[in-house]
């Protein structure tokens, strides 16, 4: 398999360099994989092969790709490198160190020289140092490719190490930006801290969103349970008068919960409370008469054809026997 360089003390087309010497690929030669186009991000995007002999020449860090042949995409890209359809590489990497002194800088570089960096992987690309394949960290645990998120927190990273200088010509940035090439860098931070202020603002309108629907699934879940409630509470009434049956109580809730309260208060209404036998038995009538008084107020005869029961309770109450049949 020929071999393919991976990268070199040049100036890339982002207006800053890598230099070799300063690159560590202890921990890649561990486990060198090949990438296509630095992708990773789901579980098609798979490792395509392994870079093999590598070494320096110069300050060229040089490797053999040695692709997965049994991988159906790996082999077409093998093909592809082999007829010389695809021929370039591209680094991801961590930026541990950068410099700004002159004697690092080349014509036409805008950004630090990067000084120490440590190999992440290696990956085959269609086109060298595009603007989404380029992957970039500026510490030892974060990646990301040169997208407009990307552009921020470079601007940061520059901005808070007084990088930027007046006259630098950051028009990759610009382009990202959707400004024009010769954008100043305060029209550059001037828009970078419009966007950021936009996606604040859109985060803190998504928060009261998220606070609104917890809010209204609460106020659903609590008239929910007060509909059920009142459904239980016709039934049991029902149950306590003795329109429906104990063994009925299920069978009228889910009437009510199906066709709803008004429904159900319909349905139960044309059921009649049961009749107490209790209800039907008369209480003896209590009274302060006595048999002497009704004697004297003539009310003996009435009460004795009215109101048997009375009449012998006085009667017995009078001389201490109750009275003979007549």
């Amino acid at each position: 398999m020929k071999e393919i360089i991976l990268t070199s003390n040049a100036l890339n087309s982002y207006g800053f360099r890598v230099l070799t010497e300063g690159l560590d690929i202890s921990q890649y030669l561990k486990n060198p994989v090949i990438l296509w186009m630095h992708n990773r991000s789901d579980h098609d995007n798979l490792p395509i092969g392994r870079m093999e002999n590598i070494h320096l020449e110069a300050d060229k860090l040089i490797g053999s790709p040695k692709f997965d042949l049994a991988d159906p995409f790996a082999a077409e890209i093998a093909r592809k490198y082999e007829s010389g359809f695809i021929s370039m590489a591209s680094i991801g990497f961590a930026i541990q160190e950068t410099s700004k002194e002159k004697e690092l800088m080349l014509d036409g570089q805008v950004l630090p020289t990067v000084t120490k960096s440590k190999l992440i992987e290696v990956s085959l690309v269609d086109i060298g140092a595009n603007d989404d394949a380029l992957a970039l960290s500026f510490n030892n645990s974060d990646t990301f490719n040169l997208t407009p998120n990307t552009i921020f927190h470079l601007a940061g990273v520059i901005n808070n190490n007084n990088i930027i200088k007046n006259n630098f010509k950051m028009s990759k940035i610009a382009q990202q930006l959707h400004l024009d090439d010769n954008a100043t860098e305060q029209q550059i931070i001037d828009n970078i801290a419009q966007l950021q202020s936009k996606a604040e603002k859109a985060d803190a309108l998504q928060e009261s969103c998220n606070k609104l629907n917890k809010q209204l699934a609460d106020y659903q879940q609590l008239a929910e349970q007060q509909r059920i409630d009142n459904i239980k509470k016709l039934v049991t009434a029902a149950v306590a008068d003795g329109r429906i049956l104990q063994s009925d109580t299920e069978l009228f809730i889910n009437i009510g919960d199906k066709n709803g309260i008004e429904a159900l208060e319909r349905t139960l209404a044309l059921f009649k409370p049961a009749v107490k036998l209790n209800s039907l038995i008369q209480p003896p009538q209590s009274t302060t008469l006595t048999w002497d008084e009704a004697d004297r107020t003539n009310q003996l005869l009435t009460i004795r054809r009215q109101n048997p029961e009375l009449y012998n309770h006085l009667y017995k109450q009078k001389f201490g026997v109750l009275p003979s049949p007549s």
